[in-house]
């Protein structure tokens, strides 16, 4: 069983927020009593393309999580261009729309922004977190050595050595295995080794 944290989880919440703003304004477009067709399109158009950005996002997010990005270069670049869309989607608002629907579509855009900013928070949060863990693993099996060798420096007994590196080598192990695919069975298995 998995277990997402609550970067990831608030992350999905932003999506969520973010596929449900889109569903709005869309909507209002929709119910609006007289409409420049094209301009329906355009806003349609640009509205599928914040999503597909916002799914691509989450995607290299998840790409970053497990190693497969070399850099955090694609996390920063869709933020520039959801900031542009949303724009476009004030700019191409039609001019014949009611007060209220103006009013709505401030309401929702203003909704939208503040999800890309959380969103956004979020992302960075999970940058500087995932540095730390990508470096942490990097130097854990270092670490993990350099405590056999002082075992052996200390002058400890060969069945005590043996065991330390035992135990030292499942604890590390587990604990690569579990950057890999969390569990909370292995949580609590590192989590006793560690005692």
């Amino acid at each position: 069983m998995k277990r997402l944290d609550a970067a990831q989880g608030a992350a999905w919440v932003v999506a969520v927020a973010i596929g449900l703003l889109s569903a709005i304004l869309i909507g209002l477009y929709v119910k609006a009593r007289a409409y420049d067709e094209a301009s329906l399109i355009e806003q349609a158009a640009v509205l599928r393309h914040i999503k597909q950005l916002d799914a691509q996002w989450e995607s290299d997010a998840l790409k970053s999580r497990v190693g497969l990005n070399d850099s955090y270069d694609p996390l920063t670049a869709p933020m520039v261009e959801l900031r542009q869309l949303r724009q476009q989607l004030i700019d191409v608002a039609p001019a014949w729309s009611s007060n209220l629907s103006r009013g709505e579509l401030k309401r929702a855009s203003s909704a939208l922004q503040q999800a890309l900013d959380d969103k956004e928070r979020l992302i960075e949060r999970f940058k500087s977190h995932n540095a730390i863990l990508r470096n942490s693993l990097t130097f854990l099996p270092t670490a993990a050595n350099d405590l056999r060798l002082i075992s052996r420096q200390v002058g400890d007994s060969a069945p005590r050595r043996q065991l330390l590196g035992d135990a030292v080598g499942n604890v590390l192990l587990a604990t690569l295995q579990y950057s890999q695919a969390a569990t909370n069975e292995q949580a609590a298995y590192i989590k006793a080794e560690q005692v």
